[in-house]
């Protein structure tokens, strides 16, 4: 269940299966779309395939530890040999979390769409360094595989979202403190760096736009 990472036009032929949760895949973003415009345009193929993808990911990505695999080959049937990008999880989780509130709106629960998302969160808050950051990605074994924490910022609108919908304080806490931290080394030193996963830790635009979702979402929640 997916879309291809690379197809060639004008055909669409896919040459590349490999998969990620968020990032330049997205698909799960791209479930929760099908989903929402299948269900607005009376096109239930859209929301089947829609569904699909939102179940390949929640019914087969998740570890031990909590935390989901973020990048899989649909058509080898494996994972990746990739670590767990925060980048990747900030994006991934929105995704199933807009598709399960779009559908609980409707009357329609997917208790196990909720529970992968309470699993993650849970996951992000025990990672937390005491500073309110997280490193940019980690082993399976929750050690981290980086110095960097300059991704921290992609997941405090995950962790509001969460705050909102289950009313757990520790991830409003969470987020609070990324967002601090976020200001205070980012922002004061316009250092907005490790947005992407194929990429060392440099500076990138999309680092500074992930920072402004952080910042406007606080704002949101506490008005601060």
């Amino acid at each position: 269940w997916g879309t291809p990472f690379v197809a060639q036009l004008p055909d669409f032929d896919p040459n590349s299966f490999s998969a990620e949760i968020g990032f330049v895949g997205q698909q799960t973003g791209i479930g929760y779309q099908l989903i929402r415009y299948g269900t607005l345009n009376n096109d239930p193929e859209a929301v089947r395939k829609g569904m699909g993808i939102i179940n390949y990911w929640v019914n087969g990505t998740m570890t031990e530890t909590g935390c989901p695999r973020v990048w899989v080959h649909l058509s080898a049937h494996q994972y990746e040999p990739q670590p767990q990008w925060v980048r990747e999880i900030g994006d991934g989780l929105e995704g199933i979390l807009d598709a399960w509130k779009f559908e609980h709106d409707r009357g329609n629960e997917h208790e196990n769409w909720l529970q992968y998302c309470v699993s993650t969160a849970d996951w992000l808050t025990e990672r937390q360094e005491t500073d309110g950051s997280w490193f940019r990605a980690y082993y399976f074994d929750n050690k981290p595989c980086m110095d960097s924490k300059a991704s921290t910022p992609c997941v405090v609108r995950f962790l509001l979202q969460m705050h909102e919908i289950t009313g757990k304080q520790a991830y409003l806490d969470a987020a609070v403190k990324a967002g601090e931290w976020t200001y205070e080394r980012l922002y004061k030193g316009f250092e907005y760096r490790g947005g992407t996963c194929d990429q060392s830790d440099v500076m990138d635009k999309e680092s500074g736009i992930y920072a402004m979702f952080a910042f406007t979402a606080l704002y949101e929640a506490d008005r601060d």
